[in-house]
């Protein structure tokens, strides 16, 4: 997409005093700037974890707290090359890092997060067979599930524990070096777990590219349905089943038949129990981006003869419909954008047929509409919207000939949106943002030093709108989690005393935990809640701490 926004669109301080960007680091000197991997990132505690490349041949392993002075290099040096973060795992880290010069085929890595604490898992040297892994990936049970390859097959299911016994091939869906892994979803909805089962798409020569579970063993890793029930002249042909969502105790996704197109199914986990949703437009509806919200499921998807638009379901065809149309004044969306819920509404990037801005719904077509309340001509997408407990901040373009990206906030006002960033900035519009304790973290070039790591905030103030009165660090492992979360506070004289979770549209509710020790807890029970990112705030000595960002699938 084009990154074009006309500066007439928002109402803005443009140089709003204390939240100009700051370089954060300069990891790699001069013009080239190092290129900070933003699309493949972690949170763990206060801490983010990213890849960078430190020069011309090497790349490294970092850490920053978003504070000035702590962006730390763990691994890399000389010809060192980390080329993914794979994912969070318990305490750990899990990374795949080689050297292309000595001949050191990739190999999977853990690290606690201290410098030069990377331990070595496994590799894949024997019969020049070798490790290369996509970061899609769940965590379930304590196992970190993935897509890697070695030297006798292809792209396949592959699990870790992270140690050498626990990392192995889960099964070879599509035997030999052929791979199963079907590229038709955003990274971060290629799985979805229900009932003690994952559930993804895979292809195989026999059946096509179907439904598939797995328990985390070869027995149990099966075919759900077989949808497209015609003969595949590939495995990659058949429903190619994509963007998976559990909602209300069943995976929704986005799956193909040639008598429907692509539609909205679900499943219970059975193949009876394997059905379309609604089929949403002749030839196809084309569902993207499911996403549960205040307990329905909303997506986007074609609406007939019109355009893109959102829709909201109860799991029902009669539930399944478009909030707003696009004929009536309804927001025209872009297949796969991200939906974020703030203040107790879903808030999105859309068009109206006059130009792209800031969407939010309640659920009803009249609380549907977009920020500010008369329109403006604009070029793209807002990109990367970020939610925190009173404040929405995304990048866009700052005008029409200035086509520098830069990073704005909004809260439902209107009248409140803000360009924090100096137009002479370019924040890098495909890269996401990220919050890391009292800062906004964005990948972007101010000019002089190449793409790095840039702060928008002011330290010694609350910029982020979260009630900060408290600043222990925190850590929370596993994150994401599923059901429950190990809180790890402070120094031996602080006492916890209370937990709190909220949700990123304000509202909160009180946890139980189970004390370890005087800093550590266990919080149970968060498998009740929707999937999503939740803010987890920790009482020491009966006073509200430094709050963390938990992603509960």
């Amino acid at each position: 997409m084009k990154k074009i926004l006309l500066l007439s669109l928002l109402t803005i301080n443009q140089f709003f005093s204390g939240y100009s960007q700051t370089l954060l680091s300069d990891i790699r000197p001069g013009l080239d700037g190092s290129e900070p991997g933003f699309d493949n990132a972690v949170q763990k505690g206060g801490d983010i974890y990213f890849v960078a490349q430190s020069d011309a041949t090497s790349s490294g392993l970092y850490k920053t707290d978003g504070t000035t002075g702590n962006t730390i290099l763990l691994e890399g040096g000389s010809n060192a090359y980390i080329s993914m973060i794979l994912g969070v795992l318990g305490d750990e880290i899990l990374y795949i890092a080689g050297n292309a010069f000595s001949g050191e085929q990739p190999a999977l890595y853990k690290t606690t997060g201290d410098p030069g604490a990377g331990e070595f898992v496994i590799d894949y040297n024997q019969n020049n067979d070798f490790l290369i892994a996509y970061p899609m990936h769940i965590v379930m049970d304590n196992v970190l599930y993935f897509y890697g390859a070695e030297g006798n097959t292809g792209y396949e299911l592959w699990r870790t524990d992270g140690t050498a016994a626990g990392t192995y091939l889960v099964k070879d869906i599509n035997p030999g070096i052929e791979s199963s892994i079907l590229f038709t979803a955003e990274k971060n909805q290629f799985f979805t777990e229900l009932n003690g089962y994952i559930y993804f798409g895979a292809a195989e020569p026999v059946n096509g590219a179907e439904l598939w579970r797995t328990d985390g063993t070869e027995a149990g890793t099966t075919m759900v349905a077989n949808i497209d029930p015609s003969t595949p002249q590939i495995a990659q042909m058949g429903s190619n089943p994509a963007y998976f969502c559990t909602y209300n105790n069943a995976v929704y996704f986005s799956a193909y038949r040639p008598v429907d197109g692509r539609e909205l199914w679900k499943t219970d986990g059975t193949s009876a129990g394997t059905v379309l949703v609604k089929d949403l437009a002749a030839g196809d509806g084309s569902p993207t981006n499911l996403m549960e919200h205040n307990g329905s499921l909303y997506f986007s998807a074609y609406y007939p003869d019109q355009n893109y638009t959102l829709y909201k379901s109860n799991g029902t065809a009669a539930g399944t419909n478009a909030i707003r149309q696009p004929d009536n004044g309804g927001p025209i969306t872009a297949p796969g954008d991200a939906f974020v819920s703030f203040k107790g509404k879903l808030f999105f990037s859309a068009d109206n047929g006059q130009g792209s801005n800031i969407w939010y719904t309640d659920g009803t077509a009249a609380g549907t509409n977009f920020l500010p309340d008369t329109p403006d001509a604009i070029y793209s997408y807002p990109m990367n919207l970020l939610a925190t407990t009173n404040y929405l901040y995304f990048t866009a373009v700052v005008s029409e000939t200035d086509f520098n990206a830069g990073v704005f906030r909004t809260t439902e006002n209107p009248n409140q949106m803000t360009l924090l960033t100096a137009q002479t900035f370019n924040a890098n519009n495909n890269q996401p943002l990220w919050l890391v304790n009292e800062c906004l973290l964005v990948r972007g070039d101010d000019g002089t030093a190449g793409e790095e790591i840039y702060t928008v905030c002011n330290q010694n103030t609350q910029p982020l709108g979260l009630d900060e009165t408290v600043r222990t660090q925190l850590s929370a492992f596993p994150n994401p989690c599923s059901d429950k979360v190990t809180i790890t506070c402070g120094s031996g004289a602080e006492q916890i005393t209370g937990v709190s979770l909220y949700s990123t549209s304000g509202n909160s509710v009180r946890l139980p935990f189970t004390q370890l020790n005087q800093q550590q807890i266990v919080v149970n029970g968060l498998s009740t809640f929707s999937s999503g990112i939740y803010f987890l705030t920790v009482e020491v000595n009966n006073t509200p701490g430094l709050p963390v960002k938990l992603i509960v699938e």
